[in-house]
C-alpha cells in the first residue's frame, strides 16, 4: 500500500528521466557487493539531528553590460535600418510611457533601457545585435573561445537575435585567418610523382628540382607564442571546453557536472 513516504519518493524521482531495468538476482552483483561493505560507524541507526551552523556566509556577484558596449549597441541601432524603424515605432505608439521598459501591443519587441529585445514564441527575450556590433560579438564567441566550430557558436548565440545568423557565423569562420592556417587539410591525396619532361626530346636532357622545406627543423624546435604562454592559456582553454555545447550529450561538461549552465560573458548580455 502506498504511504506518504513512498508518495514523496515517487514525486521526487519523477523529475528525473529514469529507466528501470530488471536484473535477475544471480546476475545482480553490484547490490550484493555494496551490502557487504564495512560500515564506518558502529551504530547502524541513522541520526536525525540537524547540525546547527554558528555562521552562515552568502556570496553575491552581479555582472552587468559595460557602458561602452551599451553605447555601441545604442549607436548601432541608429544606423541599422530595420532596428531603427522598430524602435521609432515602439516609441511612437508605446503603452507604458514614463518607464525604462517600452513596448507596443502586437509587436514582438521590447525596449529596455535603450536596448532592443525580440520576444520569441516561447516568451524568452533575445537581445537584438546591430550590424556594427556583430563583429565584436562574433569575435568574443569565436576568437576568445579558442576558435570553436559552427554548431557550438550557434548554440552560444541562441540568446541573441542576429540577421542571417547561420550564414554570418559560417562566413566569419570561413575567413578567420587563424582557422585557415590551422585547419585540417581534407583534400584528396596527390597522385604519384611524375618526372618533369622537357619540351624538346634531346638525348640525355634531364631537368631536376630540389624543394627545401622546414619539415626536419620543425621536429627539433618548439615554438612558443611570446604573448600566450601555456601556463596562462590553459585556464581559459579549460573553461571554454567545459562550457562548450556537445552535440553528443546535448549539453556542456559544466551542465553534466553541476546540473546547470555556468554564467559567462555572453549570458550576461542576454539577461
Amino acid at each position: 500500500r502506498a504511504n506518504r513516504r513512498l508518495i514523496n519518493a515517487s514525486i521526487y524521482l519523477s523529475q528525473y528521466e529514469l529507466q528501470v531495468v530488471h536484473i535477475e538476482g544471480k546476475r545482480n552483483y553490484v547490490p550484493d557487493a555494496l551490502s557487504r561493505l564495512r560500515t564506518l560507524q558502529d551504530q547502524p541507526e541513522r541520526s536525525d539531528d540537524v547540525p546547527v551552523l554558528d555562521d552562515v556566509w552568502f556570496i553575491f556577484a552581479e555582472a552587468r553590460m559595460d557602458d561602452e558596449l551599451k553605447r555601441q549597441f545604442v549607436e548601432g541601432y541608429n544606423t541599422d535600418k530595420k532596428y531603427r524603424a522598430v524602435i521609432e515605432d515602439i516609441k511612437a505608439k508605446t503603452v507604458n510611457e514614463g518607464t525604462d521598459t517600452l513596448s507596443r501591443p502586437g509587436l514582438p519587441f521590447l525596449l529596455i533601457e535603450d536596448l532592443l529585445y525580440n520576444i520569441r514564441t516561447d516568451g524568452s527575450r533575445a537581445l537584438c545585435v546591430p550590424r556594427t556590433v556583430l563583429k565584436t560579438i562574433l569575435a568574443t564567441i569565436h576568437d576568445e573561445k579558442h576558435h570553436f566550430g559552427t554548431d557550438r557558436m550557434l548554440h552560444d548565440l541562441k540568446g541573441l537575435a542576429i540577421h542571417h545568423k547561420t550564414s554570418e557565423v559560417k562566413k566569419y569562420i570561413k575567413w578567420c585567418p587563424t582557422c585557415r592556417l590551422n585547419q585540417t587539410n581534407r583534400d584528396l591525396p596527390n597522385g604519384n610523382y611524375q618526372p618533369i619532361r622537357p619540351i624538346d626530346n634531346l638525348p640525355m636532357r634531364v631537368i631536376a628540382m630540389d624543394f627545401i622545406t622546414v619539415e626536419i627543423a620543425l621536429r627539433y624546435h618548439i615554438f612558443e607564442h611570446p604573448d600566450q604562454p601555456w601556463i596562462k592559456a590553459i585556464p581559459a582553454l579549460q573553461w571554454n571546453l567545459n562550457s562548450a555545447h556537445s552535440s553528443a550529450t546535448g549539453s556542456s561538461p559544466h551542465e553534466q557536472l553541476y546540473g546547470f549552465r555556468l554564467q559567462g560573458p555572453l549570458e550576461v548580455l542576454t539577461e
